[in-house]
């Protein structure tokens, strides 16, 4: 590779700038990165919401950048070709991020759970208030939070009971 003199960066346009860096001009391949980091850097913060991911984003956008800056067909759009590799980056490190960072493309589950308790054991879940207890031959809802005693008596016969508890609503933990 080769250094040749360069004017400072800021009276070479992008253009200019990528086919210096494509031909090999390490100062010109500095001046992209001084020109581009810190908004590159910003702008994967607010795709993954996470300084140190962002970080490696970045550092990602540039390795491509490096290796793939021959293949800019227009070196006017080195503005937009790098943000472009930013987004491809970010998309795919967020894949791989742990589910519990917070992310803009997920969001906490709250649905109920159903379990089927045995039949003389029947009690309510410690965060519910509505059970329900369900037969063959009958359905009973009860709104007590202890015990539940049933108003019709339950078939002794060939059938089949079981109990479900549903509770209304999750514990925030």
């Amino acid at each position: 590779m080769t250094i040749a003199p360069l004017e400072p960066s800021d009276a070479l346009d992008d253009a200019e700038l990528a086919l210096a860096a494509a031909g090999g001009n390490q100062l010109a391949f500095s001046a992209i990165y001084d020109r581009y980091a810190d908004r590159l850097y910003d702008f994967c913060v607010g795709m993954l919401r996470d300084g140190g991911a962002a970080a490696d984003c970045v550092q990602d956008v540039f390795v491509t950048a490096a290796t793939k800056l021959v293949q800019l067909q227009d070196p006017n759009r080195l503005r937009a070709w790098l943000y472009a590799i930013a987004r491809h980056e970010a998309l795919a490190l967020s894949v791989t991020l742990e589910p519990s960072k917070p992310t803009l493309t997920t969001a906490p589950s709250r649905t109920s759970t159903s379990r089927t308790v045995p039949n003389n054991s029947f009690a309510p879940s410690r965060n519910s208030s509505t059970a329900t207890r369900t037969t063959e031959s009958e359905e009973e809802t009860t709104t007590s939070p202890s015990t539940t005693t049933s108003s019709s008596p339950t078939s002794t016969s060939s059938s089949t009971s079981t109990s479900t508890v549903t509770p209304t609503s999750d514990p925030i933990e």
